[in-house]
């Protein structure tokens, strides 16, 4: 595999939606909280991005594996029109996964259990939003997983890695007892501050979902475009 057919696997542009809301959290954080960590940050960028590029290539494989229409699947989609190895196809998003999951078990141990929880659920939407059955990227829920996953999601973690000392939001558990802890007013100023992001993301996707439109109907996947139907000017 060239670099040149990795980068397309990952779709290497479109990580900016991604580096958005980390950087706004960045700069979020200084502002209200005056605290920054630059080693736990950066240490986090890596496994966000590698977390991203996973579930990307998951979709490019998904898309591959399920494709109805063979001019997609050997013309259009970089597995077929590259002739990729599916088995090495596979092992790098184990291996992008792999390292995601080093960081993040890394940084909960450096920063507490409620980055455990954070991660685990925003990887969990992130698998199955393009693996499984039937995965929220062939539903017209896309637009409001992504955008909370992404806007809120790596938002609320970035906050989280750099506020730790001051346990803004913190979750302590023992085999005894449990207590989630924090400030309500810093909460409520995390959620709202993320709105925009959530909202730019929801439209990203939607952008790329209504571009795709036909293409989407082509192979099965009826995604939120479909059940509003396109006007066209």
């Amino acid at each position: 595999m060239t670099l040149k057919s990795f980068f397309d696997l990952v779709e290497i542009r479109t990580k900016l939606a991604s580096l958005f809301p980390f950087l706004i959290a960045v700069l979020f954080t200084n502002t209200y909280f005056h605290s920054f960590h630059l080693g736990k940050t950066l240490f986090f960028f890596l496994g966000m991005v590698a977390f991203d590029m996973a579930t990307t290539a998951i979709n490019n494989y998904m898309d591959f594996r399920k494709a109805h229409s063979e001019t997609y699947k050997y013309q259009e989609n970089v597995i077929g029109k590259d002739q990729l190895s599916e088995k090495t196809v596979v092992a790098i998003i184990f291996a992008l996964i792999g390292f995601a999951a080093i960081v993040g078990i890394t940084l909960a141990i450096q920063t507490g259990w409620l980055l455990l929880v954070m991660g685990c659920a925003c990887c969990f939407i992130g698998v199955f939003y393009t693996y499984g059955p039937i995965p929220l990227s062939r539903m017209p829920l896309g637009e409001l997983f992504s955008g909370v996953t992404m806007g809120l999601g790596i938002f609320a973690i970035t906050i989280y890695l750099n506020t730790v000392d001051q346990k803004a939001f913190f979750l302590e558990l023992d085999l005894q007892h449990f207590a989630l802890t924090g400030s309500t007013t810093a909460a409520l100023a995390v959620i709202w501050a993320s709105l925009p992001l959530i909202a730019t993301i929801a439209n990203i996707m939607l952008a790329n979902n209504l571009s795709d439109l036909e293409q989407d109907i082509e192979n099965h996947r009826y995604t939120l475009p479909f059940y509003l139907g396109r006007k066209m000017v």
